[in-house]
């Protein structure tokens, strides 16, 4: 067809040509505003220096910002080290709502790390992806020092109500000890140095030279801000009423506060070896104080400790999670105001209740949430200590069988991601923690504790603790040089003296296994025994 016949075929048929075009726009743009539009956040993850052997995850948002049903069909994620979890596929995603999975990064050698995570849909951007980096922190065998095994002590302890530990351990934690500020200076300027004396002495002749000294919840009446503030005898203490509140004075100048802090290091230097500031500010029991005031004394404690007691250490405040709170979020709000300048140790509590109590392994969880805080708010990697932890009242664990199986576990667990220290609460204590009887012996929890010191004081990690299932493995090497691998099965139960197990196949290089009341089998290697809820070390 000739030229002049193609202009006249469109002159006669314009209009129709005209609406067919026009019709095909407003598809156009209708698909356009219907398509599903996935988006993800963060975009971009920086996971910081990671320790060789552990990982830190960071949790991700994907959102159907508008339009259709998006249907994700896959995440993959490349890079060494990188990888997705918490999201089966395929999923589908109505308009407006999200979903959301976890990045995990476990460098397995040092230097730094690129990937990315391609998130596959039919939305707009089918093949969306996120950019990861990480870099890989190698780090020399590092043995596990008796102070990975610290005590909060009951004060009866001091007294001699309670015997002395007849365990090993290596650090004490001077917090319910009869040593608060309330303690050592009843009357402004008159201080009672006793009961602290008393604990240092007493520790250096059982061989324990670590402490580390809280302040928090315990300030005098004669400061308080509040000193008839009853939230702070919730415990039932009426003695601890306006003791959860801040000074009155540390809006203008800190100045009791800071008197305190100096007459303290001035007469404990060289002896407390570590000063934590301020125990669970995150409940409102404990502690009153804003971010800011916060933040302001444990600076004023923070510069007053380097002044006259160099060598010793600053932890930062110890948030908690058994009432619900994120100890992530309130260490990132704290590292974020400047809180890191002022520490050399990142401090947390692990309580979660009754939750924790029944399923120990959910310890990982709160380790995380604090290691992804300290990786993204922090300039410098700092050790992690968690100062206070149990299965909390007794009666959220009552089953000794099970009470030893939590020690070790939880011991193992946090020692694998990286915790250089755990304070058990409370020994000496009637209803929390137990870790005696009223006879004067070890109860089975005690005896555990005990075993676990002798099997990670002096060893170096090789293999983190990691689940197949139900089954739990964490291998590591022996001062004598000697592999080890601690193992249990955290589906299994104790009731009455009597507990269940499953079968698991020993690896060829182990001949014996240790269990928690220290007694020793004879095995067949690649045998295949029995395990339950208590951990038990298989050794070569």
């Amino acid at each position: 067809m000739s030229q002049e016949s193609w202009y006249a075929l469109f002159q006669n048929n314009r209009q129709k040509y005209l609406r067919a075009f026009v019709g095909l726009c407003a598809i156009f743009v209708l698909s356009s505003l219907c398509a599903a539009e996935l988006t993800v956040s963060p975009s971009t993850v920086n996971f910081g220096a990671v320790p060789v052997g552990s990982s830190v995850s960071q949790s991700v948002t994907l959102t159907n910002a508008r339009g259709a049903t998006v249907k994700i069909s896959q995440l993959v994620a490349s890079g060494a080290g990188f990888s997705v979890s918490g999201l089966a596929t395929p999923v589908e995603l109505s308009a407006h709502h999200s979903v959301s999975f976890t990045v995990v990064f476990a460098p397995q050698a040092s230097g730094g790390v690129s990937g990315t995570v391609q998130i596959q849909s039919n939305a707009i951007d089918a093949k969306l992806h996120m950019n990861l980096s990480g870099t890989g922190q190698g780090q020399a065998k590092v043995t596990t020092p008796p102070t990975l095994f610290g005590l909060n002590l009951n004060p009866e302890v001091i007294s001699g109500k309670v015997p002395w530990p007849t365990f090993s351990f290596g650090a004490i934690r001077l917090w319910n000890s009869g040593t608060t500020w309330a303690d050592l200076e009843p009357t402004n300027g008159v201080y009672n140095w006793g009961q602290l004396d008393s604990w240092l002495d007493r520790g250096q002749s059982a061989g324990v030279t670590s402490f580390v000294y809280t302040f928090g919840k315990g300030t005098p009446s004669w400061i308080s801000s509040n000193p008839n503030d009853t939230v702070c005898n919730k415990d039932g203490n009426p003695m601890t009423t306006g003791q959860c509140d801040p000074p009155k004075d540390v809006n203008s100048g800190d100045q009791s506060f800071k008197a305190f802090v100096t007459a303290l290091v001035q007469h404990a230097a060289g002896k407390i070896s570590a000063y934590e500031c301020i125990n669970e500010p995150d409940v409102p029991e404990q502690w009153t104080g804003t971010m800011a005031q916060t933040l302001t004394m444990c600076t004023d404690m923070y510069q007053i400790v380097k002044a006259n007691d160099p060598a010793a250490l600053v932890t930062t405040p110890a948030p908690v999670a058994y009432t619900g709170q994120s100890v992530g979020s309130w260490m990132t709000s704290y590292l974020q105001s400047g809180g890191g300048k002022y520490a050399d140790i990142v401090a947390f509590h692990g309580y979660q209740g009754l939750k924790l109590a029944q399923n120990p392994e959910t310890i990982n969880t709160i380790v995380q949430a604090v290691v992804t805080a300290v990786n993204n708010n922090s300039s410098g990697s700092k050790p992690i200590w968690d100062t206070e932890m149990s299965w909390d009242g007794n009666t959220n664990l009552p089953d000794q069988d099970l009470q030893a199986a939590f020690v070790a576990s939880v011991y193992l667990l946090q020692w694998s991601q990286g915790v250089s220290r755990f304070y058990w609460f409370q020994y000496g204590a009637y209803n929390i923690g137990t870790l005696w009887t009223s006879t004067g012996g070890d109860n089975e929890a005690a005896t555990a504790y005990g075993v676990v010191y002798g099997w990670l004081v002096g060893s170096s990690l090789t293999q983190p603790c990691s689940a197949n299932g139900n089954v739990w493995t964490c291998g590591f090497q022996k001062s004598n040089g000697a592999q080890a691998l601690a193992v249990w099965d955290s589906s299994q139960t104790c009731k009455n003296g009597s507990c269940t197990s499953s079968s698991y196949t020993t690896g060829s290089a182990y001949n014996q296994y240790v269990d928690l009341t220290g007694n020793v089998h004879a095995i067949t290697p690649g045998s295949t025994i029995q395990i339950g809820a208590k951990p038990i070390l298989l050794e070569n």
